[in-house]
Protein backbone atom coordinates (compact mmCIF):
# COMPACT_ATOMS: atom_id res chain seq x y z
CA UNK A 1 0.00 0.00 0.00
CA UNK A 2 1.19 3.58 -0.92
CA UNK A 3 2.16 5.30 1.59
CA UNK A 4 2.37 3.11 3.96
CA UNK A 5 5.56 2.30 6.17
CA UNK A 6 5.87 -1.44 7.23
CA UNK A 7 8.53 -2.90 10.03
CA UNK A 8 9.92 -6.46 9.58
CA UNK A 9 6.79 -7.47 12.11
CA UNK A 10 4.85 -6.71 9.21
CA UNK A 11 2.43 -3.83 11.36
CA UNK A 12 2.27 -0.41 10.57
CA UNK A 13 3.61 2.88 11.76
CA UNK A 14 0.61 4.55 10.19
CA UNK A 15 -1.52 5.36 12.30
CA UNK A 16 -3.86 6.04 9.60
CA UNK A 17 -3.83 2.72 8.60
CA UNK A 18 -4.98 1.32 12.13
CA UNK A 19 -7.70 3.48 11.51
CA UNK A 20 -8.44 2.25 8.37
CA UNK A 21 -8.59 -1.47 8.86
CA UNK A 22 -10.64 -0.42 12.19
CA UNK A 23 -13.24 1.56 9.72
CA UNK A 24 -13.27 -1.90 7.13
CA UNK A 25 -13.79 -4.41 10.47
CA UNK A 26 -16.58 -1.55 11.03
CA UNK A 27 -17.85 -2.37 7.03
CA UNK A 28 -17.60 -5.67 7.39
CA UNK A 29 -19.76 -6.54 10.09
CA UNK A 30 -22.00 -3.44 9.77
CA UNK A 31 -22.82 -5.27 6.37
CA UNK A 32 -23.78 -8.72 7.94
CA UNK A 33 -24.96 -7.89 11.01
CA UNK A 34 -28.94 -9.10 10.57
CA UNK A 35 -27.71 -12.42 8.49
CA UNK A 36 -28.38 -15.44 10.82
CA UNK A 37 -25.38 -16.99 12.58
CA UNK A 38 -23.44 -13.82 12.16
CA UNK A 39 -23.39 -13.09 15.89
CA UNK A 40 -19.46 -14.37 16.29
CA UNK A 41 -18.37 -12.79 13.36
CA UNK A 42 -19.82 -9.22 14.22
CA UNK A 43 -18.56 -9.72 17.93
CA UNK A 44 -15.42 -10.61 16.66
CA UNK A 45 -15.41 -7.58 14.01
CA UNK A 46 -16.14 -5.44 17.16
CA UNK A 47 -13.36 -6.29 19.01
CA UNK A 48 -11.32 -6.15 15.93
CA UNK A 49 -12.40 -3.08 15.03
CA UNK A 50 -11.49 -1.72 19.14
CA UNK A 51 -7.92 -3.23 18.92
CA UNK A 52 -7.12 -1.62 15.39
CA UNK A 53 -8.46 1.98 16.79
CA UNK A 54 -6.68 1.62 20.28
CA UNK A 55 -3.62 0.58 18.79
CA UNK A 56 -4.37 3.88 15.95
CA UNK A 57 -4.30 6.43 18.88
CA UNK A 58 -1.18 5.08 20.25
CA UNK A 59 0.97 5.27 17.02
CA UNK A 60 -0.83 8.69 16.48
CA UNK A 61 0.51 10.10 19.57
CA UNK A 62 4.18 8.00 20.02
CA UNK A 63 4.64 6.52 16.21
CA UNK A 64 6.67 3.57 15.96
CA UNK A 65 4.48 0.22 16.19
CA UNK A 66 1.70 -0.32 19.17
CA UNK A 67 2.28 -3.35 21.50
CA UNK A 68 1.68 -6.72 20.23
CA UNK A 69 -1.28 -7.70 22.56
CA UNK A 70 -5.23 -8.05 22.04
CA UNK A 71 -5.85 -6.90 25.54
CA UNK A 72 -8.52 -3.94 25.02
CA UNK A 73 -8.38 -3.04 29.08
CA UNK A 74 -4.74 -3.21 29.14
CA UNK A 75 -4.11 -0.84 25.80
CA UNK A 76 -7.22 1.54 27.19
CA UNK A 77 -5.58 2.25 30.37
CA UNK A 78 -1.89 2.98 28.62
CA UNK A 79 -3.52 5.06 26.80
CA UNK A 80 -5.61 6.68 29.56
CA UNK A 81 -2.27 6.48 31.71
CA UNK A 82 -0.32 8.72 28.74
CA UNK A 83 -3.02 11.25 28.49
CA UNK A 84 -3.83 10.17 24.69
CA UNK A 85 -7.56 8.94 25.31
CA UNK A 86 -9.90 10.11 28.19
CA UNK A 87 -12.23 6.80 28.66
CA UNK A 88 -15.46 6.46 30.80
CA UNK A 89 -15.90 4.18 33.23
CA UNK A 90 -18.52 3.04 30.77
CA UNK A 91 -16.34 2.78 28.42
CA UNK A 92 -14.16 0.51 30.03
CA UNK A 93 -16.53 -1.62 31.26
CA UNK A 94 -17.58 -2.54 27.89
CA UNK A 95 -14.17 -2.94 26.68
CA UNK A 96 -13.74 -5.29 29.19
CA UNK A 97 -16.63 -7.18 28.45
CA UNK A 98 -15.67 -7.52 24.73
CA UNK A 99 -12.24 -8.39 25.38
CA UNK A 100 -13.78 -11.25 28.03
CA UNK A 101 -15.31 -12.39 24.76
CA UNK A 102 -11.99 -12.39 22.66
CA UNK A 103 -10.81 -16.25 23.53
CA UNK A 104 -14.26 -17.98 22.61
CA UNK A 105 -14.97 -15.94 19.92
CA UNK A 106 -11.57 -17.17 18.06
CA UNK A 107 -11.17 -20.42 19.15
CA UNK A 108 -14.48 -23.44 19.27
CA UNK A 109 -15.90 -23.56 22.39
CA UNK A 110 -19.49 -24.67 23.21
CA UNK A 111 -22.29 -22.00 22.13
CA UNK A 112 -22.99 -20.73 25.35
CA UNK A 113 -19.68 -19.22 25.83
CA UNK A 114 -20.34 -16.85 22.62
CA UNK A 115 -22.81 -13.77 22.64
CA UNK A 116 -26.03 -13.90 21.47
CA UNK A 117 -27.02 -12.30 18.10
CA UNK A 118 -28.70 -9.49 20.10
CA UNK A 119 -25.56 -9.20 22.89
CA UNK A 120 -23.27 -9.17 19.39
CA UNK A 121 -25.05 -6.02 17.82
CA UNK A 122 -24.63 -4.15 21.29
CA UNK A 123 -21.12 -4.62 21.42
CA UNK A 124 -21.15 -3.53 18.01
CA UNK A 125 -22.80 -0.01 18.71
CA UNK A 126 -20.67 0.07 21.84
CA UNK A 127 -17.17 -0.23 19.68
CA UNK A 128 -18.86 1.53 16.38
CA UNK A 129 -19.43 4.68 18.98
CA UNK A 130 -15.96 4.50 20.06
CA UNK A 131 -14.67 4.08 17.13
CA UNK A 132 -16.27 7.48 16.33
CA UNK A 133 -14.42 9.31 19.18
CA UNK A 134 -11.01 7.83 17.82
CA UNK A 135 -11.79 9.24 14.54
CA UNK A 136 -12.56 12.69 16.09
CA UNK A 137 -9.56 12.92 18.38
CA UNK A 138 -7.08 12.29 15.64
CA UNK A 139 -8.86 14.32 12.93
CA UNK A 140 -9.77 11.33 10.78
CA UNK A 141 -11.53 11.69 7.58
Amino acid sequence: REGVRMSGRGNSSDWRAWLKYAQEDRDFAEGRMDEPGNARHVALCAHQMMEHALKAVRVFHEGGLPERTHDLPMLAASLAEKGFFEFSEEEMDFLQELHSCFIPLKYPRSEAALPSHRKAKELFAAAAGLLERVRKETQYE
